[in-house]
């Protein structure tokens, strides 16, 4: 991926699985969409996102099973919206930490998961941005 790509679409593949050695350092990265893989479950390690550190937008939606690990979007401090909506997401992702360090979040979609209560984790009271 050359170092200068601003949005990188990803969508409609045979992604497994994202690690923390996935990308290269993109410092130019805005837009990054990798929803609906052809492949279940599709996973997202430990700091899978730590070499986009201006990145926007993150598209993991409708990938019907996404397995996140807590600390998946760490170093995502510029994030504004986070796609995860139709991946069989049950109550941890409120109940965790996941979004500890999204503190630039505005938007998250986790329509059309398995969430059954709302028991949000304190970190989640640190989105000051978020908005929707």
């Amino acid at each position: 991926v050359p170092k200068d790509t601003v949005k990188l679409f990803l969508t409609y593949n045979y992604i497994r699985q994202v690690t923390v050695t996935s990308f290269p350092l993109l410092e130019h990265l805005l837009l990054l969409e990798m929803g609906t893989q052809f492949v279940r479950p599709v996973t997202i390690g430990k700091g899978a996102f730590r070499n986009l550190p201006n990145l926007r937008l993150l598209d993991l939606g409708d990938n019907k099973i996404l397995q996140l690990d807590l600390d998946a979007f760490v170093g995502l401090s510029s994030l504004t919206v986070l796609r995860l909506f139709h991946n069989n997401i049950g109550d941890s992702i409120l109940e965790e930490h996941y979004f500890q360090d999204l503190r630039s979040l505005e938007e998250v979609d986790l329509s059309a998961n398995v969430i059954t209560k709302l028991h949000p984790h304190p970190s989640f009271y640190n989105l000051t941005a978020l908005k929707s």
